[in-house]
């Protein structure tokens, strides 16, 4: 069996911390692409810049939210991997104020709806929260999140390192080659097999 036998608790540890790194992996990536793209616009706008800079932004925001989400088999993301300072908490607190009052709910005090008219002329004054997060907030951002993946990674080796030599002192001869061939047969649809590629000792 190519597959390893790993207790409950750590599979579902291992699980989050693996959900975790991919949407921060997203949010990082997404964040990337407006820093390039010098979006930074508001709805009044010429174009549809800020059409495609609010679909990034509530993606980042949302990406990101869900590593602090503990979802419905209640695990979180492991708060002693969180190396933040003040600024950063700051920051962490704003992204996940912006996911649970505009992006995941619409909180009405978000929100302003002011009828207006003067003699024969009427209307209706509107505000809505910006789709917009500045530069430096980005760029700290980015490196939250990649500090964060860093030690997810750390802790995801570190669970799954005792498995990994239990396996090899029952089958010592199984070739990597013969293991991969093994695990691809099994997989089952949606699934890939990740092989870390050895690095240049150079």
């Amino acid at each position: 069996m190519a597959f390893l036998e790993i207790d409950e608790r750590d599979r579902l540890d291992m699980t989050k911390l693996h959900a975790s790194i991919s949407d921060l992996h997203k949010a990082v990536t997404w964040a990337r692409h407006i820093l390039k793209k010098k979006w930074y616009r508001g709805p009044w706008s010429r174009g549809q810049t800020y059409s495609h800079q609010s679909a990034y932004i509530t993606s980042i925001v949302m990406a990101y939210g869900r590593v602090f989400s503990s979802g419905r088999n209640g695990r979180k993301f492991p708060e002693r991997l969180i190396d933040y300072d003040d600024d950063d908490w700051a920051l962490h607190q704003r992204l996940l104020e912006m996911r649970n009052a505009v992006y995941a709910h619409s909180s009405l005090d978000r929100f302003t709806v002011k009828p207006w008219k003067v003699d024969d002329f009427e209307t209706t004054v509107i505000g809505e929260p910006l789709n917009k997060i500045e530069e430096p907030d980005l760029q700290r951002l980015i490196a939250m999140a990649e500090r964060l993946q860093a030690a997810a990674s750390k802790r995801y080796s570190a669970i799954v390192a005792p498995y990994l030599e239990a396996s090899r002192a029952t089958d010592p001869d199984a070739s990597t080659v013969d293991r991969a061939m093994e695990a691809i047969g099994q997989l089952e649809v949606g699934e890939v097999l990740a092989i870390p590629i050895a690095k240049d000792p150079a």
